[in-house]
């Protein structure tokens, strides 16, 4: 889809005039307007989102601040304003052979517009204030057209239960069904954007002998969803993805229609397209060369809205024990050993399932639960657990208090079954155990005088260790078998080996000093013994990539883990979402992040959506690359 982005001229106001001035003759302006607006398109569809840019050019010699307001709120628009971003330019000028050299800083406000209603949508003006001086923006005008109805083309979208409760997950879903050929489709979920609910971020489930059925759908917001595509009736393609949704509060909500918009070929584009001369080339399909290239034309397609409640939980019968789990929920114990001497460690796995999304699920402390609280020693309370499958495992390690103990007892946890509109209670099943008191290490256990509690005969030695008065008798007595070996330094210099003794003593023990100072430090800091480390790691993780049948794969493995260990981050499911930030804070110039978020994607691609458009030789290439320049930064801790 191709975008054209120009720059709309601004009526600046300095006491009521705009300063333009040019340098005659050299046709070059002495000094560029200190703020220009930008932005993707000013006639779009309804749930389309637009990129709106103000850019804020300030002299670096001034030192001026700029202060800029937050861009007006407004019923006809939602607006997500972005991180700016700063860089540089430098102009010079010679005039009459006067070298003039200056450098200025520029500031980009990006912001995320998407428009509410159908007709003129108008961005307003904004004051914006540099150094002294105090500007204001022209309004902007923005066209929004009606979502087309085709029949080839359809958009669903459906939520897994339209009536639930606060703290209950739910499932949104979307279906796309294509009946003709499509290019460049993006999609736009405004619902997305609905503070009264929260989308947690899943890790997509691959089924790796199926790869080539999966493909990422690219939102307006710049994020994506992964999507599963299969043959539908009548040679069509259904497109279908899911996010979960967490309900933070009750009302009747309308959920905003989804827009997806993409290039659909049509020879009626191509026949208006001839009528207004076209375009001389056309870089997606090379018409120049391989003949005309096929028309097409931007369209929007939109599904309905939907109605979804949101209930209260009720007050009456809420247990003070509540979990605050919502929906069904079942509860299986596990415990290893089962045989165990008082204060030995018992390892309690616990399964939780029935929730339709787990990663949420909280497990309340087990010290709450008096039965076992006054039975066990409980430890290991902040696991947060796993998801696996359609369970999630958490671990608690317990101790017995004495050998009266013959259970584990039943583990209850409250939650509300959001089918039956009641709390109830999931309850596992008390496991036995057998446990010994804690046996005394005594000096005769140590001597192996006990036997089976009673003292036993010590056995008859060969030759019996006799008393005899007086003492311990010396073997021999005699002065004269005394040699006189007193050690004299004069002699020990003179020496070879008593020089390199003297020598060497000193030497060894400045050796092991500084070994046990590496190593103590190592110990005392292991994060950042593991962020040295990490580029030699990634390159050798790296070398093993380009080497197998998989190399885009490796280089994302790699990539995680070295960046996990830069940034004391786990890196087995980083995203690049993920060190962004992190990464920019520590100094990363926006150009090496451009780069490292195109390689991301590019893995991520041959990982999820099978194939990709990189090969692997060139993927370790820039990887090492890559990994080369940020070793060179020495990132900031």
């Amino acid at each position: 889809m191709k975008k054209v982005f120009f720059l709309l001229l601004i009526c600046l106001g300095v006491t009521g005039w705009a300063q333009f001035n040019f340098q005659f003759g050299g046709g070059v302006p002495q000094r560029q307007e200190p703020i220009r607006l930008g932005i993707d398109s000013q006639d779009i569809f309804l749930g389309e989102t637009v990129t709106f840019q103000i850019q804020v050019s300030v002299d670096e010699a001034s030192n001026d601040k700029v202060v800029i307001p937050d861009f007006p709120e407004s019923q006809d628009y939602t607006v997500v304003a972005q991180p700016p971003a700063t860089g540089t330019s430098s102009f010079t000028s010679i005039v009459n052979g006067k070298r003039t050299e200056s450098r200025t800083t520029n500031t980009t406000y990006s912001y995320q517009i998407t428009p509410k209603r159908i007709g003129q949508v108008t961005l307003p003006s904004m004051t914006i204030k540099i150094g002294s001086k105090t500007y204001r923006t022209q309004e902007v005008p923005i066209t929004v057209r009606k979502a087309e109805k085709l029949d080839d083309l359809k958009v669903t979208m459906t939520v897994s239960n339209p009536s639930c409760y606060v703290g209950e997950s739910v499932m949104l879903n979307w279906r796309w069904e294509i009946a003709r050929d499509v290019k460049d489709f993006q999609f736009s979920l405004p619902v997305l954007e609905m503070d009264a609910f929260s989308y947690p971020e899943i890790e997509p489930k691959i089924d790796q002998s199926r790869r080539n059925e999966y493909l990422w759908i690219p939102l307006a917001s710049g994020n994506r969803l992964l999507g599963h595509k299969r043959s539908g009736p009548g040679g069509s393609t259904i497109i279908e993805f899911s996010q979960p949704m967490v309900t933070k509060r009750a009302g009747e909500f309308e959920l905003p229609s989804s827009v997806v918009i993409c290039a659909v070929y049509d020879e009626r584009a191509g026949r208006q397209q001839r009528r207004r001369g076209g375009w001389p080339f056309d870089d997606d399909d090379f018409p120049s060369f391989f003949g005309p290239a096929r028309p097409t034309r931007r369209v929007s397609v939109q599904s309905d809205p939907v109605k979804f409640t949101v209930k209260e939980l009720p007050t009456a019968g809420r247990p003070k024990s509540f979990s605050g789990i919502v929906g069904k929920c079942s509860l299986m114990t596990m415990a290893d050993p089962l045989e165990v001497s008082v204060g030995d460690p018992i390892q309690l796995t616990l399964q939780l399932s029935g929730p339709a999304y787990l990663e949420t699920v909280k497990l309340p402390s087990l010290t709450g639960q008096e039965d076992l609280a006054s039975r066990f020693k409980i430890s290991g309370e902040d696991d947060p657990g796993v998801v696996e499958g359609d369970v999630k495992k958490f671990t608690r390690i317990l101790r017995a208090n004495d050998a009266n103990v013959k259970e584990i007892p039943a583990i209850e946890i409250s939650y509300f079954d959001s089918e039956t509109g009641k709390y109830e209670i999931a309850r596992s099943p008390a496991i036995p155990l057998q446990v010994q008191a804690a046996k005394q290490v005594t000096a005769q256990d140590a001597e192996g005088l006990r036997v089976g509690g009673a003292v036993a005969a010590a056995p008859k030695m060969e030759s019996e260790v006799k008393v005899r008065e007086g003492g311990l008798v010396n073997n021999y007595s005699a002065r004269e078998l005394l040699v006189n070996e007193r050690l004299k330094t004069k002699s020990l210099l003179k020496s070879p080996l008593g020089l390199a003794v003297v020598a060497g003593m000193p030497l060894i023990y400045l050796i092991v000093l500084g070994i046990g100072w590496l190593r103590s430090a190592g110990l005392s800091d292991p994060a950042a013994a593991a962020s040295r480390r990490a580029g030699g790691r990634c390159m050798n993780m790296i070398d093993a990539a380009e080497k197998s049948n998989d190399a885009l794969s490796g280089v994302l493995d790699a990539l995680r883990q070295y960046l996990g260990a830069k940034l004391h981050m786990t890196g087995d499911a980083l995203t690049f979402g993920d060190v962004q930030e992190p990464l920019k804070s520590r100094g990363v110039g926006d150009e090496l992040l451009d780069e490292l978020k195109d390689l991301f994607a590019r893995c991520e691609e041959s990982r999820y959506a099978g194939g990709g458009s990189l090969d692997g030789a060139t993927a370790c290439r820039r990887a090492r690359e890559l990994v080369k320049k940020l070793e060179n930064l020495k990132l900031k801790p």
